[in-house]
């Protein structure tokens, strides 16, 4: 049996571990920041499927190596990522995001 929210996750796995840098307060990125770079990622990665509200356990500290997690639902089916913080440089951070997978 081939479910969609699996391989719709499978494909954002597989297909990009999400980059994305914010610039401002050099102490952290604010967690609704991450929440919403999550969801319009998601959103453009997988047209056509459903993706609920996402949240995340709280801010992610300007600092390498720091990480939080976040939740959702595609396709109503509970999913997890993870934010960790790959670079800070001055007022600038950058991330990935990673999916859970399983």
């Amino acid at each position: 049996m081939n479910h969609p929210a699996r391989r719709a996750a499978t494909c954002l796995t597989a297909a990009a571990v999400l980059a994305l840098g914010v610039s401002g307060c050099s102490s952290s990125v604010q967690k609704n920041d991450i929440e919403k770079a999550i969801k319009s990622k998601l959103g453009s990665t997988l047209s056509g499927h459903k993706i609920g509200a996402v949240k995340c356990a709280g801010d992610l500290k300007a600092k390498k190596g720091a990480s939080t997690s976040c939740t959702t639902t595609i396709d109503g089916t509970k999913r997890t990522f993870s934010a960790v913080v790959t670079k800070v440089d001055g007022s600038k951070v950058l991330y990935t995001i990673k999916a859970s997978v399983g």
